[in-house]
């Protein structure tokens, strides 16, 4: 089977866990490499799912998110006079 994430073996190398959990010891698989399967069950992988949510989304309330208008933070007018711009970005070399 082909890691679609890294695995770790805790300390005990009795139990896989995935990256970023504190139990993490040693390197099992890396993304994108070939591991066997029975291995990775027999060590706990994949572990227990999680419980499906029943949470039920109003997707009136999300249309309605959809429809009003963007922030317009990033919604201006150019500066008017160069005074406005800034300092230039780029220096010119002086001749002679």
């Amino acid at each position: 089977m082909i890691a679609d994430r890294r695995l770790y073996l805790t300390a005990d190398r009795k139990t896989l866990v995935e990256e970023g959990d504190p139990s993490a010891a040693f390197l099992f698989v890396k993304k994108g490499d070939y591991y066997d399967e029975d291995e990775a069950k027999r060590l706990g992988w994949p572990p227990a799912a999680a419980a499906p949510t029943t949470e039920l989304i109003d997707m009136d309330e999300v249309l309605k998110k959809l429809e009003e208008e963007p922030e317009a933070k990033a919604l201006h007018e150019p500066p008017e006079t160069k005074a406005e711009r800034g300092p230039r970005l780029v220096k010119r070399r002086k001749d002679g």
